[in-house]
């Protein structure tokens, strides 16, 4: 099997592992990955993502900062910075995070209604049309876990 087709199915089993609840052997299988690709983007931002899952903040840190040393241009690398940084109560860096990846990749929707939610509780962001008004103002969502 080509080291690329090795890559992708090591990383869809750990995230198929993730997804189970089977962090352990998640991380497991992203350290394989790194084996053969100590330098893979992905893997890392899936290793930040199970950190994150599991509340380890300053390990999920770690990896969507490896991710964008490996790649400049992770947008998931960025969201995920911006997911540890509102769990840890910074906002600007969180919103600033969350731009950065929206930037870097308009399709990430993920990251798209993460900032959304943010500016529209500062008044940031209003509907078409007007503002918000105590009643139709967007409540706060809960943090998401993970990357979909």
């Amino acid at each position: 099997m080509r080291p690329s087709r090795t890559l992708d199915a090591l990383n869809a089993l750990g995230i198929a592992y993730a997804r189970h609840g089977r962090a352990a052997e998640a991380l497991a299988t992203f350290t394989r990955s790194l084996e053969i690709d100590p330098g893979n983007a992905m893997t890392f931002e899936n290793i930040g993502a199970v950190h994150l899952d599991a509340g380890r903040l300053s390990d999920a840190r770690q990896a969507f900062e490896r991710a964008i040393a490996s790649n400049a241009e992770s947008s998931q690398g960025h969201a995920g910075l911006a997911m540890v940084a509102i769990r840890q109560g910074d906002r600007k860096t969180a919103i600033a995070r969350w731009e950065r990846a929206v930037a870097l990749q308009p399709s990430n929707f993920d990251a798209l209604y993460d900032l959304s939610v943010q500016l529209a509780q500062d008044g940031q962001l209003a509907p078409p049309g007007g503002t918000w008004s105590s009643s139709s103002a967007p409540r706060p969502a809960p943090v998401r876990q993970g990357h979909r």
